[in-house]
């Protein structure tokens, strides 16, 4: 995934790293603040901002579905075929 997002010209931080890691290999449809809880404990800087953008970045992108499934978060997908 992090050789797509170098194509999609999305420059490639630390944080970012650990947030595609965890996206990546997740099957579960993870939401963005599961991702943050997760993410926090290897780059404890990181924003649920900076994680919240970046979804909305990889999504824009093409590297992960959003899905907003009713009521509660949005879910993000790294699957973006459909299945």
């Amino acid at each position: 995934m992090l050789e797509r997002l170098r194509r999609a010209g999305l420059k490639i931080t630390r944080q970012r790293q650990a947030i595609v890691a965890e996206l990546a290999d997740d099957t579960s449809h993870p939401t963005a603040q599961e991702i943050f809880e997760r993410v926090r404990l290897s780059q404890p800087g990181v924003s649920f901002a900076t994680v919240y953008n970046t979804l909305d970045s990889l999504a824009r992108a093409g590297l992960c579905t959003p899905r907003a499934l009713s009521p509660g978060a949005t879910r993000f997908d790294p699957n973006t075929e459909p299945h």
